[in-house]
């Protein structure tokens, strides 16, 4: 039998529970691979599930509770490694056929921080094929399903992350972010979705290591999870440049976390260069600034001629897939999902100039992204434009908001999102109500290396507006 109670607690209440000895590692590992075994054929998030490591971990977690020696801060917590990120012994296939069979012989740095706090895999999640879309669907391992309305998508490419961490079949969950990939399935699926300021989690396995836009993650059910998985996982490496020179940092929650919004000077950007915006999500958004507003923030409303967009910036974008991946389509175009040979192929026609030219607007919109931060603490926006669509939709094809047939869809969809891949600031998605049973999550924006500041506003907002205990039926 399933304890849900236990199943629903919080990451840092069930190593409370181990730590003190009322609850072995083991039986807590169990109980969450009896949920798997239960839910998770409706969701698929896992591409792969590593149920008697995990209890083997468990039985060293708690061997080493008994001797007493020290407090371990994720003791006992399942988590989930996206299959993009690598994993000693345990198969990382990127979402493809044609990486099948491949076993990292060490840890990604963020898993090996993880596991130092006790931390536990249970699984691999599922992704879009090598992290490329927005939707998580593959020829290997087929559709991730929101746990809210199966018909729906996850999101992507970290689809199986959120889902996971949404249906109650493990609190924390590690992913990538190189476009919105924590913060998407995050908005669809009800959850926190954090991608923190490049450099602050190394990410020494990317290949590009200076001209990198994108950064480890996490999901996970309230902000109290996050400030202890983004303390645990923050560190420096030597072969992640961007960590160089950093001391490790401490996360924590408030006593009173909606203080912090006294004062609070935020700037509300409601288009990004889309033309349209679900009605629903605009007024779920504006009722959850009205509630900053009561607490005391001071929000204002974002100027319509800022260019957030990077067009030159999407350019890079695919003709980075093309350098990676591009030799892939010569001999395993067959065991290829349509949507990594797409960007393989734009990648592929992308003229020299413009990927020169993407470096200098990245720099230039760094710029002028921190010259908002001068006379703002926070930047928000809706994480995306419309609620998760159906998992039939065809992102190539057009997608209808408010009745307005929109033709480019993921520009329509989702833009709020890779500027600050680009930037490289920390942002995060935080649920802040539903659309016809669907989750519709706030991105929030801040400074340089001020993750602490959106922990405690996603504090701040659970507080005031309370997703942890909303509970998809699945779960």
């Amino acid at each position: 039998m399933i304890d849900i109670s236990l199943i629903k607690k919080s990451a840092t209440e069930i190593a409370e529970l181990v730590n003190t000895r009322q609850v072995p590692a083991e039986e807590v590992v169990q109980m969450f691979l009896d949920q798997i075994e239960r839910v998770n054929p409706q969701i698929n998030a896992f591409a792969l599930i590593t149920a008697q490591q995990a209890l083997n971990d468990a039985r060293k977690v708690d061997r080493e509770i008994a001797k007493g020696q020290r407090v371990l801060p994720l003791a006992g917590v399942p988590f989930t490694v996206k299959d993009l990120i690598p994993t000693e012994g345990i198969e990382t296939a990127y979402g493809s056929f044609v990486m099948e069979g491949n076993i990292p012989k060490t840890d990604a740095d963020a898993v090996t921080q993880l596991k130092k706090a006790g931390a536990i895999i249970i699984g691999k999640s599922t992704t879009a094929e090598f992290g490329s879309d927005v939707f998580t669907n593959t020829k290997r391992y087929g559709i991730t399903r929101n746990p809210w309305n199966t018909e729906h998508t996850s999101g992507g490419s970290s689809g199986g992350a959120a889902a996971a961490v949404a249906a109650g079949m493990g609190p924390l969950a590690i992913n990538t972010d190189g476009g919105g990939s924590a913060r998407i399935p995050a908005s669809c699926c009800g959850v926190l979705g954090m991608k923190p300021t490049l450099g602050l989690v190394p990410h020494e396995t990317w290949p590009l290591k200076f001209d990198t836009f994108t950064s480890i993650g996490a999901n996970t059910r309230c902000s109290a999870d996050m400030a202890a998985m983004l303390t645990a996982m923050n560190n420096t490496h030597p072969h992640d440049p961007w960590t160089a020179g950093r001391k490790r940092m401490q996360y924590s929650i408030r006593p009173e976390p909606v203080a912090m919004l006294e004062g609070l000077r935020v700037l509300y950007v409601p288009n990004m260069g889309n033309p349209v915006v679900d009605f629903r999500v605009t007024k779920i958004i504006e009722n959850a600034l009205a509630i900053m507003g009561n607490a005391g923030a001071k929000v204002e409303l974002a100027p319509s001629a800022f260019e957030w967009f990077s067009v030159s910036g999407r350019a890079a974008f695919c003709a980075t897939y093309n350098a990676r991946f591009g030799h892939l389509l010569v001999d395993h175009r067959d065991k290829l999902s349509e949507a990594i040979i797409a960007i393989i192929e734009i990648g592929a026609n992308v003229p020299s100039d413009a990927i020169a030219k993407a470096s200098l607007e990245r720099a230039e919109l760094f710029s002028r992204v921190q010259d908002l931060f001068t006379n703002f603490d926070i930047i928000i926006s809706p994480t995306l434009a419309a609620p998760a669509p159906l998992c039939k939709f065809d992102s190539r094809e057009m997608m209808e908001i408010n009745g307005e047939a929109v033709a480019s869809f993921k520009e329509a969809w989702c833009p709020y999102l890779q500027t600050f891949n680009l930037t490289g600031h920390p942002a995060i998605s935080i649920p802040v109500g539903f659309a016809d049973g669907l989750p519709v999550g706030l991105q929030a924006v801040a400074p340089y290396f001020a993750d602490q500041k959106l922990i405690d506003l996603a504090a701040a907002i659970e507080a005031l507006i309370p997703w942890k205990d909303n509970w998809p039926s699945i779960a």
